[in-house]
């Protein structure tokens, strides 16, 4: 780390302060695989009710930051809050919601699109205790089946309920993923490169359900690669590279030196 990246870290560090509810915040955290650090002394500190874009590189630690931020892993180093509390205690108390990438999923399992957005609901429905809490889902309570019905409809999806999820095409997929986020009612939204090979029909559905979310208070990180969208649509972009590099509105962000820091040279707005 060079002395200019260290100064911009320690200021990152001294902005974040020691209980922030209503907020996102990591402080001086690290990533490691194997002992190879993927996150290095990362910090910052993210408002509530906004679209934040998460920009770098391939193998800037985007999706383990992510990972940090579901509980599936542990900080090296460092700590990580989510709306004022630990990560562990924000899932369980279902206020994190996780869209992940296509790839991550097995699309051969049998199960049909009103399913899958159902179990978005789960925490829901042990919240409530009884008997209906270790019982298949289709036994849950009516109200659970009327918001992931409520949810499939917001993305335009409610003809395909019953159809496999396996049967739809890549868009159709990430749309269904998108209403199981909405049926949990979560606060924290992670989308991870939602934007990735859809059509523009499906993207535009993505951004309308995004300004409704965050018009209502949600708070919403996404990982993407797409510029334009960034600039047209994200509140605050974090330029990261296995640390913050840059974080703030994209119109200051988003310049040809912090994308060379970022990208280590290879990419520049222009290109």
């Amino acid at each position: 780390m060079n002395d200019a990246t260290g100064l911009r870290q320690r200021e990152l560090t001294r902005q974040i302060p020691r209980s922030y509810a209503g907020t996102v915040a990591a402080n001086a955290v690290s990533a490691a695989y194997d002992r190879d650090l993927v996150l290095r002394d990362m910090s910052f500190s993210l408002d509530p009710g906004q679209l934040v874009a998460i920009v770098g590189p391939n193998g800037a630690g985007k999706s383990t930051l992510f990972k940090l931020l579901t509980g599936i892993k542990k900080p090296a180093g460092g700590t990580v809050s989510v709306f004022g509390d630990t990560v562990y205690r924000a899932r369980r108390n279902n206020r994190i919601a996780y869209v992940p990438q296509e790839a991550e999923i097995d699309w051969d399992y049998p199960v049909v699109v009103h399913d899958v957005v159902l179990s978005g609901r789960f925490g829901r429905i042990r919240e409530e205790g009884g008997l209906r809490s270790i019982l298949p889902p289709r036994f849950a309570a009516r109200r659970h089946h009327e918001a992931s019905a409520a949810a499939l409809g917001s993305v335009g999806m409610s003809d395909y309920a019953d159809r496999p999820i396996g049967a739809l095409s890549g868009g159709q997929k990430k749309r269904v993923f998108l209403a199981r986020a909405i049926a949990q009612e979560a606060d924290l939204l992670l989308l991870d490169e939602p934007l990735a090979g859809i059509d523009r029909a499906t993207e535009s559905v993505f951004f309308d359900v995004l300004v409704e979310l965050k018009s209502a208070g949600k708070t919403v990180l996404m990982i993407t690669h797409d510029f334009p969208t960034v600039e047209e649509f994200a509140d605050t972009v974090m330029l990261l590279s296995r640390s913050v590099i840059e974080i703030g509105p994209p119109a200051e962000i988003l310049t040809d030196e912090n994308l060379e820091r970022t990208y280590h040279g290879s990419v520049r707005r222009g290109r």
